[in-house]
């Protein structure tokens, strides 16, 4: 246990600390960061009296803090400073600063009053930048906050350590700013400026990417940049696939759940990239790495919503797959080699090792094969529970208001208007997400110029940007990538009523799920569902249970198959379809079940032949929920006659998303003549909506307009 000692930086006067109750330290620590906090309580002195001490430590590997310590004499002086010093073995292994005052309880009080969190002096804390390789770069967040916080910078994780070519500096206005000179592509990946003080922390992030054109061979560095230069400003950069720095913009964005990682230490860089471009055809985010470590770190530091298929060397494949084989992120791994047959006598001991191969035609291959089946089986579904034992009446709040709003927020998006500026939004957005993926660049080229929408369901099934993109954001429920696809949405809808199923069928489908989830979904017997996606499923069910090939060690997972049943009469407004005909893969059965259809939960039940959970539903009409008045309320709430952004803002205010709203009455704002009837009553949501969000000014601000329009335009305010 190392000793921990106090020196009293005034007159080097050391003061021992015991295990007592004079003074506590609390300490709290995030993700990265150590911050510790003393409080001293003086017993020597009458209660009136308190004595504060704050200790800021800039590294986190400190061995111990003691729960209380205590110093060996005390002082009578308001305020003095010590330094905090942590040995072992006589060599000093943490060192920070203390500050420490004497406050009464007046003064106390009024220091709490005072005491401000940090916040960013940003509308968002966020940005994205670039610079070409060898020129110089910065980047700058600006902090207030009472006490002046403290700024620390990170990078890939890690505290970013300055040197020669890093340099931090810190204005009196509260702006740190991080300088790179002569930057190289390993600079390039996400930089976090931390600030906190005594009373809390925020954080500030920037994407910083780095342009050029690697050299096949070695040329000055004066001729680079101007070949660098020239790119950049033709517009024809284009990423440089390098070791430990290779990954899209679809790495930072997490906009599929899917990645590829490649661990390699001597790898054959002309072969590795020919072989890379056409992975990211198949999974856009690839990163490689050389070193094991740093590569487990990473893999480590995934959310477990994200799923990654590794491909390892044979030597390095040894020391990492024993280590990462267990993880839920790792899904598959292959092992690419030279010496397959000694390889594989250490691979066959673990499930994910789906390959070993040593051609790398063999391996793409075999990706793209294995992970048509893993995108079925991985992609999660986002359902909505409607708990009918609830006493309902006409509330939204809770699980069956989100059930309630998923309903409602489909109506709205099938009935909106589509424009071309929101399908050019769309494909810019796409075009952004696949940056340096030539494949998929084609494939939203042939999209932009060739779409129409009988080609819908072939865009949908086909392999490729569309399904990705508007799979993901269903997934995760982004509002705004969802709007931009209505219309898109509304083509599939239209194509699923034209080939609306005539006779029941029965259908499945195979999912792996988590235990909670399951334990979830068991509760839900005699309960409905709805599924905020497309719902895929297929008439074979020997076809739907050979999917689920389940790892021997899988932990936390649990193979299921959904038994659906659907009659065509209970459609009223969310179709269902054998898409077959219509599909890129003609020779599967599909059948797909609209966004937002709903299921009743009939049984759940343990096969254990197949080594699976069969979960029967049945498909259910709008009525039969129970909330349909529920249902009715809503839409009478939020919609005036014609169905348009103002609708759309209305449903995103009921749901409690405010900055939502906000922006889809603004856009609402933006596309009306300035005599338009309409404008008085969207002047008063506004105002409303800034007044619920404690924006007073902008509230009044509003509430003006629209008093100015009825002045301007009286009969059409008294129309209205």
């Amino acid at each position: 246990m190392p000793s921990v000692i106090i020196l009293d930086d005034n007159n080097d006067q050391s003061a021992n600390i015991t295990n007592s109750s004079f003074i506590q330290i609390y300490h709290t620590q995030s993700n990265e960061n150590l911050f510790l906090t003393a409080t001293v309580f003086n017993r020597t002195v009458s209660n009136s009296n308190l004595l504060f001490a704050t200790i800021e430590m800039s590294n986190r590997s400190l061995y111990e803090i003691f729960p209380s310590i205590s110093m060996s004499q005390t002082r009578s002086k308001r305020s003095f400073h010590y330094d905090y010093i942590v040995k072992h073995n006589g060599s000093i292994l943490e060192q920070a600063f203390v500050s420490i005052e004497w406050r009464n309880n007046r003064e106390q009080r009024v220091a709490q009053k005072s005491r401000m969190k940090p916040k960013v002096e940003a509308f968002n804390p966020f940005n994205e930048q670039s610079c070409v390789v060898g020129q110089h770069t910065e980047m700058s967040w600006k902090f207030s906050g009472i006490e002046k916080p403290q700024v620390t910078w990170w990078f890939s994780g890690q505290p970013l350590k300055t040197n020669s070519r890093f340099r931090v500096t810190e204005s009196e206005d509260g702006r740190s700013t991080i300088t790179i000179h002569k930057t190289e592509f390993v600079d390039e990946g996400i930089y976090i400026a931390r600030a906190y003080n005594s009373v809390g922390e925020t954080e500030a992030k920037t994407i910083l990417y780095i342009a050029g054109i690697k050299p096949v061979i070695e040329i000055d560095l004066e001729a680079k940049l101007k070949v660098a230069n020239r790119a950049l400003e033709s517009g024809m950069i284009k990423p440089v696939i390098l070791m430990d720095d290779y990954h899209t913009n679809a790495d930072n964005q997490h906009l599929e759940i899917f990645s590829l990682i490649w661990l390699d230490a001597n790898p054959n860089v002309q072969e590795l990239q020919g072989t890379q471009h056409k992975l990211c055809s198949i999974i856009n985010q690839l990163k490689t790495f050389r070193d094991v470590e740093q590569c487990q770190n990473y893999i480590k530091g995934r959310t477990l919503k994200d799923r990654i298929v590794m491909i390892v060397s044979g030597q390095l494949g040894r020391e990492i797959v024993p280590s990462v084989h267990k993880l839920r992120q790792v899904i598959s791994i292959y092992v690419y080699c030279m010496d397959k047959k000694s390889n594989e006598r250490w691979a066959s001991k673990f499930s994910k090792v789906k390959a070993v191969v040593v051609e790398h035609d063999e391996l793409v291959s075999r990706i793209k094969t294995d992970h048509k089946i893993q995108r079925k089986l991985e992609e999660s579904v986002t359902i909505n529970l409607f708990n009918t034992s609830t006493k309902v009446g006409k509330s939204t709040t809770g699980v069956n208001g989100q059930f309630v709003f998923s309903q409602v927020l489909i109506d709205c998006l099938l009935r909106l208007k589509s424009n071309q500026e929101d399908k050019t939004e769309l494909i810019n957005y796409c075009k952004q997400q696949y940056e340096g993926n030539s494949l998929e660049l084609n494939n939203i080229r042939e999209f932009e110029k060739d779409y129409v929408s009988d080609k819908v369901l072939w865009w949908y099934t086909k392999e490729s940007f569309f399904y990705k993109t508007l799979n993901s954001a269903l997934r995760v429920q982004d509002v705004r990538l969802i709007f931009l696809f209505r219309t898109f949405i509304v083509d599939i809808y239209r194509q699923l009523q034209n080939c609306q199923a005539k006779q029941s069928l029965q259908v499945y489908r195979s999912q792996m799920i988590s235990s909670d989830e399951l334990q979830t979904l068991t509760q839900c017997c005699d309960q409905f569902i709805s599924v905020n996606s497309f719902f895929s499923t297929s008439t074979d069910k020997y076809q739907a249970l050979t999917l689920l090939k389940i790892p021997e060690d899988a932990q936390n997972l649990e193979p299921i198959l959904f038994e659906i049943d659907a009659d065509p009469k209970m459609v009223t407004t969310k179709p269902f379809a054998d898409i077959t005909a219509n599909s890129e893969f003609s020779g599967e059965s599909e059948v797909l079940f609209m966004i937002g259809s709903i299921f009743c939960v009939k049984s759940i039940i343990r096969n254990n032949d197949y080594n699976v959970w069969i979960i029967k539903i049945s498909l259910c009409s709008d009525n039969q929920h129970g909330l349909q008045e529920v249902l009715m309320n809503v839409k009478q709430k939020t919609a005036n006659g014609e169905t348009n952004l103002q609708t759309l803002g209305k449903i995103l205010w009921e749901m409690g998303k405010l900055d939502l709203a906000e922006e889809y009455f603004t856009r609402r704002l933006k596309e009306l003549p300035p005599d338009d009837s309409s404008l008085d009553n969207l002047y008063e949501d506004l105002a409303k909506l800034a007044s619920q969000t404690c924006n007073y000014d902008k509230s009044v601000y509003w509430h003006k307009k629209s008093v100015e329009f009825r002045k301007k335009h009286p009969l059409t305010a008294s129309v209205i």
